[in-house]
């Protein structure tokens, strides 16, 4: 499962993770470069919590911040379709805008 793990701001290069199957897989705003590849040992991870890192070219250690938040992605079954535009006039179906010429 990937989940986006919200890290407290104190000041650091990095505030989101999202991690999936035990090892980041984005990093934002800053430093993908370094944390991608990072194996998450935590396995519950849960506000206030502080993690339990292996970074890909380094030895086991703990992460200095604290987690803020975490958000679980469900994993989809089904391919999500782009809307069809039923119902929404003319125009622009793909972003659901319609446009209306006066004159």
């Amino acid at each position: 499962m990937k989940q986006t793990i919200y890290l407290e701001d104190h000041g650091q290069d990095f505030l989101e993770w999202d991690i999936e199957d035990g090892s980041v897989v984005g990093c934002r705003p800053f430093q993908g470069w370094l944390w991608n590849g990072t194996q998450v040992h935590n396995t519950d991870i849960k506000p206030g919590d502080i993690l339990d890192i292996t970074p890909k070219n380094g030895e086991r250690t703990k992460l200095n911040y604290p987690v803020e938040r975490v958000v679980k992605h469900g994993s989809r079954t089904k391919k999500s379709r782009a809307p069809t535009g039923e119902g929404l006039g003319r125009g622009n179906m793909r972003y659901g805008l319609s446009f209306q010429s006066y004159g």
